[in-house]
């Protein structure tokens, strides 16, 4: 495939730089609110001003929030760490819902008792809640459950709320489409749709007509 320039660009190579362009697209916002309300406080004589030191302490902890799902969503093995359970993706992702109008129904019960580990399905839980969190651009809320069964685990995200749904990008993405037809905005939902088919697991998504957007995932336990 060819750039602007002409150049060829392997397919690899440009899902690289598509992930790179989202993750920094989805940080520099907070990171920029840091930047700006430090340039404020060295304006400021006595460097006290309280709306600018809450600016910078709210915009800090999203961009730390930010950064470990990320880690844990797309980096490597070490990121949820060897013992990490379901319930500490949970916990990574429930900040993301602070401060908006989007809620995160999750509960202990749901989280598919202590038998659900494996990096692979704890990276794809992550991934299916934020697939459903962009899927409410007005809010509402994410419904995640785990369902297991004998050798087998089920992961489920519902958006639920007004204006739900999947782009039809997102959900090409998801089935597999061409790299040369992504964007940094669909390339996630691409990478979890290629990982759940390259890990033996089936991927469902619901139609476009259903109310509440649902994507699932069935993998073989333990991966």
């Amino acid at each position: 495939m060819g750039d602007g320039g002409g150049a060829i660009v392997s397919d690899d190579l440009r899902l690289v730089e598509l992930l790179a362009a989202r993750l920094c697209h989805d940080l520099v916002g907070p990171v920029g609110a840091v930047a700006n309300g430090a340039e404020l406080l060295i304006e400021d004589a006595t460097g006290r001003d309280p709306e600018v030191i809450n600016l910078i302490d709210g915009s800090a902890r999203q961009a730390s929030r930010k950064l470990q799902v990320f880690r844990a969503a797309f980096g490597t093995g070490g990121s949820l760490g060897g013992d990490s359970r379901m319930d500490e993706v949970r916990r990574l992702a429930a900040p993301l819902f602070d401060g908006s109008h989007t809620a995160l129904d999750w509960p202990e019960r749901e989280l598919g008792g202590q038998s659900v580990t494996g990096h692979v399905t704890l990276k794809l839980g992550l991934n299916l809640v934020l697939i459903a969190h962009e899927a409410l651009p007005r809010g509402g809320t994410v419904r995640m459950r785990v369902v297991t069964t004998p050798g087998r685990v089920m992961l489920r995200a519902t958006a639920e709320g007004p204006s739900a749904r999947l782009t039809d990008e997102t959900r090409a993405a998801l089935n597999g489409c061409r790299v040369q037809d992504l964007s940094p905005r669909t390339v996630t939902a691409y990478l979890m749709g290629r990982i759940v088919r390259e890990t033996g697991g089936v991927l469902a998504v619901s139609p476009p007509s259903a109310p509440a957007p649902e994507v699932s995932v069935e993998l073989p336990a333990g991966i």
